[in-house]
């Protein structure tokens, strides 16, 4: 199986070639399949979301979709977002 690549993605493939792959992968799509786009969007999101729950040590629940974690999710102070800021 041929690994996709992506100039937008690649950064990512050495760290989290899993990101990298379905970034790459919605690339491929977004002119000629744009919903199969979105598609890999949101497992790319969801993805992102799981590591940032398993990072933080937040508690998970039993949710089935990003959407509740993405829409629930709260900063805590002195967290590792404000090396950022």
């Amino acid at each position: 199986m041929d690994i996709e690549k992506s100039v937008n993605f690649e950064m990512l493939r050495s760290r989290w070639p899993e990101l990298a792959t379905l970034g790459a992968r919605a690339e491929s799509y977004v002119h000629s399949d744009p919903e199969s786009c979105l598609v890999k969007l949101r497992d790319y999101l969801e993805l992102i979301v799981r590591w940032l729950y398993r990072h933080e040590r937040l508690e998970q629940g039993c949710r089935a979709s990003s959407r509740p974690k993405t829409k629930s999710f709260r900063r805590p102070q002195n967290s590792w977002t404000e090396k950022f800021d």
